[in-house]
């Protein structure tokens, strides 16, 4: 994989207690510097050096055509950020955990593994990383708005320590090194749809929903969607509308209504805005139909 277009230099400095941070120097005809660190502090230091610092682990974010120009690379993957941990309480994500890893995973939600798997191609799927598809700025993402769905949180280190923010606060901060996806309330009820041209196409929408219902009152509801907008989107105003009735007062209509009113979704080559307006009336349709059973 070619993280590079045109003449530059990689310089990979590789830090380790038994190598030197100059152990590896490629030579081209301009400078661009590769780091490995081993600590999450030596990972922040470097980040917040001057000039355009980027971390990565799969990549794909710099492979793609909008990707920023970078002075220095910082590669994850010695920082410990991997594996998948599941019980009844908690389900904790890595942040290095590639796609494929979450579509593979049997002991996940059914939901979680199917928004990896509508993930383009097995290709993309080895490479992209959890933490890669929260921090990346992609117009359109599948796995955000389940993670939303589920109220997830974000475990980051900043300034020396972890810390821990719900996701839809660290979408708004975008502060620190994403360490792993935090899900308190796996028992939710979760549902997500999507809506593709082709098979290996990037969606036009993707939207999810989830909720609690004890004693078929509603609480905790979530709506998100991506694609609609250049961000994720999650509808306060549905959420509004949602809690605290009853399942049987619900009027798909109105709920419709009340969570376009936070989305306004924008059209582009593949689709009108209009036509995306129709897609997320017809998946609010669907899922609150599974969920309000």
């Amino acid at each position: 994989m070619s993280l590079f277009t045109g003449n530059a230099t990689l310089t990979s400095r590789e830090t380790s207690p038994r190598a030197s941070l100059w152990n590896r120097k490629i030579k081209w005809s301009k400078i661009m510097e590769y780091y490995a660190p081993v600590s999450l502090k030596d990972a922040e230091k470097l980040k917040k050096r001057k000039g355009r610092n980027f971390l990565f682990a799969g990549g794909c974010f710099l492979n793609w055509r909008g990707s920023p120009k970078a002075d220095s690379l910082i590669d994850i993957k010695n920082l410990g950020l991997g594996g998948i941990r599941v019980s009844k309480t908690k389900i904790v994500i890595g942040a290095s955990v590639t796609v494929e890893e979450l579509a593979d995973n049997k002991s996940l939600p059914d939901v979680i593994r199917k928004a990896a798997k509508s993930f383009e191609t097995r290709n993309v799927r080895n490479m992209a990383t959890v933490g890669g598809v929260v921090a990346g700025k992609f117009f359109v993402s599948h796995l955000l708005p389940v993670f939303a769905a589920y109220q997830a949180d974000i475990e980051y280190y900043l300034d020396g320590r972890k810390r821990k923010i719900s996701l839809k606060k660290w979408l708004q901060k975008r502060d620190g090194i994403i360490c792993s996806v935090i899900i308190d309330k796996p028992s939710r009820k979760v549902e997500m749809e999507f809506e593709k041209i082709s098979a290996i196409d990037l969606p036009l929408i993707v939207s999810a929903a989830g909720c609690n219902t004890p004693g078929r009152r509603i609480l905790e509801a979530v709506f998100a969607v991506s694609g609609a907008e250049n961000r994720l989107v999650i509808s306060s105003t549905a959420e509004k509308y949602l809690n605290g009735k009853k399942t049987r007062e619900i009027s798909i209509g109105e709920l419709t209504q009340a969570a376009l009113s936070d989305i306004k979704p924008s059209g582009n080559f593949k689709a009108s805005a209009r036509v995306k307006k129709r897609i997320i009336e017809s998946h609010i349709k669907k899922m609150f139909g599974a969920l309000l059973k």
